[in-house]
């Protein structure tokens, strides 16, 4: 086991306890273990963590493990499905999230969702940038592996509105949202179709909005990866304000790691907000 922090009382007993045995005492550091992860989780219903493709397909909102380069994982959250026009890439469907979130990966694993490998890496269309991680700038368009994925998690679920659609599951008050400006029921499967965007011009001051992340804690998740938002952190949807606009959109709402990509929308009006 690893060492108790220094000057702790289990380090003082242990220490008091080598000295006095009258036998060999080899005191080692291990390696702290790696988190587990159990994919495939199915609760019944589309959650941000463990979705399925049964429930409804991609949408804003679903969490993206993410492979890091020293091997490590990290999570961000779905924001918009795009689908491209004209060119190499006419009609292919994407992924929107945060640039920083995969800018300068040079590790091939493709990004899963609740154990499902889902999109690439990075967006794949030569000649085109897909992804930029420099403020106000800072997305990714990620595509499909392949039809397969696209057809299971996309295009079955035209009909239904689900490609236009972000995930709201609500937490309502507590930690980081406004006891004030609550989301709707509390931690329920809801979708919010998507039916048009606000320019970064036409955005006021006080306006309410929502966000739609999957930052999480694995204490609460023990299935899923811990994005490190922090101890007892819920995943979910959490609303405020529009508090000013400089070259981008200042709110109230918290974000946590994990919570990056995640779409925000104006849940009265379900409009989408974006930068020019």
């Amino acid at each position: 086991m690893d060492d108790p922090p220094l000057g702790s009382s289990e380090k003082t007993k242990a220490d008091s306890a080598a000295a006095a045995s009258t036998v060999g005492v080899e005191r080692r550091v291990l390696p702290k273990p790696k988190q587990s992860f159990t994919p495939y989780v199915d609760w019944g219903y589309c959650h941000p963590l463990y979705c399925k493709a049964v429930y409804g397909g991609m949408r804003g909102g679903l969490r993206l493990n993410i492979k890091r380069d020293n091997g490590t994982w990290g999570g961000c959250t779905a924001g918009f499905n795009a689908r491209s026009g004209g060119g190499g890439v006419n009609g292919w469907g994407w992924v929107l999230t945060a640039g920083h979130c995969v800018v300068g990966k040079t590790n091939n694993t493709r990004i899963h969702h609740n154990g499902y490998n889902i999109l690439n890496q990075h967006g794949v269309a030569g000649g085109y940038v897909m992804e930029v991680n420099s403020y106000p700038y800072d997305f990714a368009f990620l595509n499909y592996i392949s039809g397969t994925e696209s057809g299971a998690w996309l295009e079955n679920w035209g009909g239904t509105g689900y490609r236009n659609s972000v995930l709201k599951y609500c937490r309502n008050g507590g930690q980081d949202s406004n006891a004030d400006t609550p989301c709707g029921l509390q931690a329920t499967e809801q979708r919010v179709t998507i039916n048009g965007y606000h320019s970064l011009s036409a955005i006021g001051a006080g306006w309410v909005v929502c966000a739609t992340g999957s930052g999480s804690d694995s204490k609460n998740y023990p299935e899923s990866y811990d994005s490190g938002a922090g101890d007892d952190y819920l995943v979910g949807t959490r609303c405020g304000r529009v508090l000013s606009k400089d070259v981008g959109i200042n709110t109230d709402v918290c974000a946590r790691a994990g919570d990056s990509g995640r779409a925000t929308v104006q849940p009265d009006r379900q409009q989408g907000l974006r930068n020019p």
